[in-house]
């Protein structure tokens, strides 16, 4: 394949597979959703770059699948640098920063409650 195609074809691959990841994680099945969310980001950070709007939209949508996965290890890091990109690049007061600062909160919410054992055991009536 020539050079000149390699770009809009790996853009174009991207956009296919954005949509479908999509569909995926809204039916529920995250094991298809996940390495199309890997995928689209990887093709977008190569051929948009690392800050781009469209790749920082695959970063929050993938760190969202890992998350619905239970995969905080993984949601977490990519939450906080998806919020830190889009500080710089959007502003603080953009409605996709805003999102950002939501979705890192509830994940650390989330990181923190798997973190503390359950109280619920010893609190029950016997």
């Amino acid at each position: 394949m020539s050079a000149a195609l390699v770009g809009p074809c790996l853009r174009g691959m991207a956009v296919l597979a954005f949509p479908l990841a999509v569909a995926y994680e809204s039916a529920g099945d995250l094991e298809r959703a996940v390495p199309l969310y890997e995928t689209t980001l990887a093709r977008r950070e190569h051929v948009l770059g690392e800050t781009h709007p469209d790749t920082l939209t695959s970063r929050s949508n993938l760190a969202g699948a890992y998350e619905s996965a239970g995969d905080l290890e993984r949601a977490v890091p990519l939450y906080e640098t998806t919020l830190a990109q889009r500080e710089r690049v959007l502003g603080d007061t953009h409605p996709h920063t805003l999102a950002s600062r939501d979705n890192l909160a509830h994940a650390r919410r989330a990181a923190q409650a798997v973190q503390q054992p359950s109280t619920k055991a010893w609190k029950r009536p016997v």
